[in-house]
């Protein structure tokens, strides 16, 4: 993982953090989270298929093992899983936790587009997790998923880190993240 420069970026200094990697690389800013909002532009660089197991995204609330993380699939839709290194869901008990039908066709493998991901309340109380996606970044967010874990859930967390991550030889690029 490093800086790099992107003469296509248009937005700010062209300076992107790019993560190279063709395995799992996951990337955590500095600090601990509980009710947060993380958001970045991305791209993909390249899937390595169309298999939703291929995916970029952001993260909040890791303890190491799991979290709350929204990625970008090779297959253009948007998912809410529980960690990085897996394809399992997020379980909720109200709301969706898929992308099926919220494809990102703009963004598979080239241009840029924007990820937001919003965690609020307790493992006492009950956590909601919503998702917005720009597929343009162009800061026209639409709100595409919400998924509610109602107390005594499995893999609910009240904080942890941030950050950004690819899985499955899915190497991107990232810039402007936001906590």
């Amino acid at each position: 993982s490093s800086v790099t420069t992107d003469a296509a970026e248009l937005a700010g200094d062209q300076k992107v953090y790019a993560n190279t990697s063709t395995s799992n690389s996951v990337s955590n800013v500095t600090g601990t989270y509980a009710n947060a909002t993380i958001e970045a532009r991305m791209r993909v660089t390249s899937f390595s298929s169309t298999s939703a197991s291929n995916s970029a995204g952001i993260f909040l609330r890791s303890n190491g093992t799991n979290d709350y993380d929204l990625s970008l699939g090779g297959d253009g839709k948007v998912y809410l899983r529980r960690s990085q290194t897996s394809s399992t869901e997020e379980s909720c008990s109200s709301g969706t936790s898929n992308g099926t039908g919220v494809a990102v066709t703009t963004a598979t493998g080239s241009g840029w587009f924007k990820l937001k991901l919003q965690v609020s309340g307790t493992v006492a109380a009950g956590i909601t997790v919503t998702v917005w996606v720009d597929p343009t970044g162009s800061n026209g967010y639409t709100q595409v998923l919400q998924c509610t874990q109602a107390t005594g859930a499995q893999y609910m967390y009240d904080s942890g880190t941030a950050g950004v991550f690819s899985k499955s030889n899915a190497p991107a690029e990232y810039d402007d993240v936001v906590i």
